[in-house]
């Protein structure tokens, strides 16, 4: 009875120490939403959620945060010190984290994502972090996880990696793949983006004409009127480049 007692126990304490408590998912909307549910599927672009049995989607670019039910408290505290600027601290939660107990594929793709995150901006920062290896695990993410909202942003730090380290024809195919995402505004700062690694590659008659079309835009949001000029500044350095002073 005794032993048929401890072996339960032992049971218990086993699965406490290899897998997380599973609590419903909450995804927080830019506007200060806040739904709880369970996450069904999952793209670039939107997050599907089980909401009090209706699905319900969610645009990726409302969305101002995503814990799923099971995380680990390691990358609940992770995702808190990214938002207050300690990526050391974040990272160093990260690396505490048991992966054995992390079951659940997209909260494991979240792990790997903000640990690429850290070591990139890290990195980026002039925090002394590795670029090379920064890049490399991110890219081992971006390659293994197209599905995931996660994507447009990877893409986007990946492309930063890449001028970071002079690789700028690598960089314009990064910054390329936010061209393909839905929102205008992000369109927009994929050029903004790439005619930089142009003008890096030393292509400033591409640059300019890619300016110019940024310029060209009937979009006028305010987000789009900063490109816009920054559009703007660029276009002149182009053809001051290229003998239009």
């Amino acid at each position: 009875m005794l032993r048929t007692f401890a072996s339960a126990l032992a049971l218990i304490l086993l699965a406490s120490a290899t897998s997380y408590a599973q609590e419903p998912d909450v995804i927080f909307g830019a506007t200060g939403t806040k739904s709880s549910g369970t996450v069904v599927g999952m793209s670039p672009t939107e997050i599907k959620m089980d909401v009090n049995g209706a699905e319900t989607v969610f645009k990726v670019n409302e969305i101002k945060g995503l814990n799923f039910g099971d995380d680990p408290p390691e990358l609940t505290q992770a995702r808190t010190r990214i938002k207050e600027g300690q990526l050391e601290d974040a990272l160093t939660e990260l690396k505490n984290i048991n992966l054995a107990g992390v079951t659940r594929a997209v909260t494991r793709q979240d792990v790997d994502y903000y640990t690429a995150y850290c070591m990139s901006k890290i990195a980026l920062g002039g925090g002394g972090g590795d670029k090379n290896a920064a890049a490399s695990a991110l890219f081992g993410f971006y390659s293994a996880n197209k599905g995931s909202y996660h994507f447009f942003d990877s893409a986007e730090i990946l492309g930063d990696l890449a001028m970071a380290l002079g690789k700028y024809d690598g960089a314009a195919k990064f910054y390329s793949e936010l061209g393909k995402a839905p929102w205008p505004e992000t369109q927009m700062k994929g050029a903004v983006l790439e005619a930089r690694s142009l003008m890096g590659e030393k292509k400033f008659d591409e640059a300019q004409k890619k300016y110019e079309g940024i310029i060209g835009s009937g979009l006028n949001t305010p987000t789009a009127t900063r490109y816009k000029q920054l559009a703007q500044v660029f276009r002149a350095v182009c053809m001051a480049e290229t003998g239009k002073a």
